[in-house]
């Protein structure tokens, strides 16, 4: 802290950019609260944090593996009136599939679709639900993922609710599971994907 509020006494402005790199090194660096800190921060100097910012904070967390902490930040950012993206939520359900806990990442699918962020529900999130799951070193977790996410094309109620768009699984997201196999060595089930 001492060397931001150094450039800060020497007349330097932080800018949001800073303040988001900032965010980010103190999550890789393992301190979320303190990347917490830095929205205070923020806010106190008259900079109110954009969702760049909170996305920031918010992935600080989930790289931590504290996703509950992450989502009180989302109602923290909500109550403030930002609205989350799409690049909100893709970590908190990569933290709880990380954790194994499949029901919360149902019911953060489920707050974003009450939300009307239907649009967001697309690849990030369930790429971030298949790369946790394969981080857990469960890949038919995985490809339970995969299946659910290839049937939600026949789902009309879904389809309706996006207006006819429909997101579908890509390379990429059989890739993940695929290259999760080979790396164990499981080149059947690997080789099953491919096919």
């Amino acid at each position: 802290w001492r060397q931001l509020e150094g450039l800060m006494a020497d007349g330097h402005r932080p800018t949001f950019k800073t303040y988001t790199a900032l965010m980010t090194c103190l999550g890789d660096l393992g301190a979320p609260s303190d990347a917490q800190e830095v929205l205070r921060r923020m806010d106190r100097a008259g900079e109110a944090p954009d969702v760049a910012a909170y996305n920031a904070a918010i992935a600080a967390w989930c790289v931590n593996n504290r996703p509950e902490e992450a989502e009180a930040l989302v109602a923290r950012m909500i109550a403030a009136s930002v609205k989350p993206n799409s690049a909100t939520y893709p970590e908190i359900v990569g933290a709880w599939a990380r954790a194994g806990q499949f029901t919360r990442v149902e019911a953060v699918i489920a707050r974003i679709e009450s939300e009307g962020g239907i649009e967001s529900l697309g690849e990030k999130v369930y790429h971030a639900f298949i790369s946790g799951c394969c981080d857990a070193d469960r890949p038919e977790d995985a490809e339970r993922v995969l299946k659910r996410w290839n049937l939600e094309k026949y789902d009309l109620e879904r389809i309706a609710d996006r207006k006819g768009v429909i997101s579908r699984p890509v390379a990429a997201s059989y890739g993940m599971v695929i290259d999760h196999y080979a790396r164990e060595g499981r080149m059947v089930e690997a080789r099953r994907l491919l096919s």
